[in-house]
């Protein structure tokens, strides 16, 4: 809603206050803020909860953003560390985005994703390596 009062004023107005906005405000107003700044998101801790945050990128399959992402972490989610999800403990983070990716989806993740695991000769394989672990009560 206060977006539409910012078109409303002259363009010298908003190239003022443009200047004095903080870089992490220019994150998501477009492709070029998002490429420059986007190592902000992390460093000032403006996302609270990670991976609600990577759900929701797969979710809405924001493929842009999604590759930023897998560029910066697909070294670290590689490494053997369980997560629990929806009663499945997933024995890496890789397995968990792929099955979140297949879970809600979202092709253009898939294809960003599938092209990085290829780039870097992960790619191959990484179906042989998928371990899922299915947890229910029994009584």
């Amino acid at each position: 809603m206060s977006q539409l009062y910012v078109y409303m004023l002259p363009y010298q107005i908003v190239e003022q206050i443009w200047f004095y906005l903080d870089d992490v405000c220019k994150i998501m107003t477009c492709k070029e803020y998002y490429k420059k700044y986007h190592y902000l998101l992390r460093e000032k801790h403006i996302i609270k909860n990670y991976d609600s945050y990577m759900r929701s990128m797969i979710r809405n399959d924001y493929s842009f953003v999604f590759g930023f992402i897998v560029n910066e972490n697909l070294e670290t989610w590689r490494k053997k560390n369980k997560i629990c999800y929806k009663n499945i403990i997933y024995f890496s983070y890789l397995h968990f985005i792929l099955d979140l990716i297949r879970e809600y989806s979202s092709q253009n993740c898939k294809i960003v994703l599938w092209s990085y695991l290829n780039t870097c000769g992960y790619g191959k394989n990484i179906h042989k390596n998928k371990r899922n672990k299915y947890i229910k009560w029994t009584n």
